[in-house]
């Protein structure tokens, strides 16, 4: 019997779908023979050799077009063949038919979870697992989803620092002509220092340089404060002086009115008789005056 040589041609079978001619791991896979043989014979290519397959617990259908394996597992990937006589009475083999499994990945169960990433405050917790129950092979897809999960932890409170409060408003010049100096301040009362938080860092006082006008020469500067003290004291002393005069007008002023008398209108009748004793005084010495005149002029002219 001759045997007749045929090109090796290689077919892959994904089995990870349940559409004819594919199966899923654990269930049964056909195999389709591309011959019209009157008797089929199935072999299983391992290296260094074929082995016939029959009948059995792993495999039905040895003698048949359609090789069906029942419980198919990652072992019975390979290469297989079919051969047999034809109706012309020759021997013929077909090609190669290589059975390969895709398999899909899976997850294991997940670890146990990481230390918080925080020592205080609020962190993150992760644990993780893989896809390697099984492992993809073959093609087979990944897992689907997330190898790794978090979840919040706070062990602890943090430490707070301290902050500084906004800067004062600058204070006053501390010259009165020429450059010098100003200040302002700010507090480290921003927040209350917790848990061993640092305090404020920086300074507390910030400096600044002012100019003001221009100061004068020490002479101009001498003459300058004589004469405001000279102006000062001038006016003083003429304050000093209008109220002594007013005090003066005031008294002289009370001590008239006190001496003179006070007439009203409804008692004329009795400081008449002062009036009268007045005017004749008054008259008595008018006369004497002019008799006194008219003596002296006439011993004036007997002199002569």
């Amino acid at each position: 019997m001759k045997l007749v040589k045929a090109a090796v041609i290689l077919i892959f079978l994904k089995v990870y779908s349940t559409y004819a001619g594919t199966s899923l791991i654990g269930s049964p896979t056909n195999l389709e023979c591309p011959l019209s043989l009157i008797a089929y014979y199935w072999y299983k290519k391992f290296i260094g050799g074929t082995k016939l397959l029959k009948d059995g617990d792993k495999y039905y259908g040895t003698s048949n077009k359609t090789l069906t394996i029942k419980n198919f597992e990652l072992t019975d990937e390979g290469f297989y063949r079919c051969e047999g006589f034809t109706t012309r009475g020759s021997y013929s083999m077909s090609h190669l038919i290589q059975l390969f499994v895709a398999v899909d990945g899976g997850w294991s169960t997940w670890n146990t979870w990481d230390a918080c990433t925080s020592t205080c405050g609020t962190g993150q917790h992760r644990r993780r697992r893989y896809c390697n129950n099984p492992t993809p092979a073959n093609g087979g897809s990944k897992c689907q989803g997330e190898d790794y999960e978090y979840r919040l932890c706070s062990p602890s409170l943090c430490p707070v620092d301290t902050g500084w409060s906004s800067w004062d408003s600058w204070g006053v010049c501390n010259v009165t002509c020429g450059t010098g100096q100003q200040s302002r301040r700010r507090y480290c009362n921003n927040s209350n220092s917790t848990m061993g938080g640092a305090y404020c860092q920086g300074e507390e006082y910030d400096f600044n340089s002012c100019v003001l006008s221009s100061c004068l020469d020490p002479e101009h500067q001498q003459s300058t404060n004589i004469s405001i003290a000279v102006r000062t004291v001038s006016g003083v002393l003429l304050i000093i002086i209008v109220i002594i005069l007013v005090v003066i007008y005031a008294k002289r002023r009370r001590y008239n009115s006190k001496k003179e008398p006070d007439y009203d209108i409804p008692d004329i009748r009795r400081v008449q008789p002062y009036i009268y004793e007045e005017t004749h005084v008054n008259h008595a010495y008018q006369n004497d005056k002019q008799s006194a005149e008219v003596d002296v002029y006439s011993i004036e002219n007997n002199r002569y």
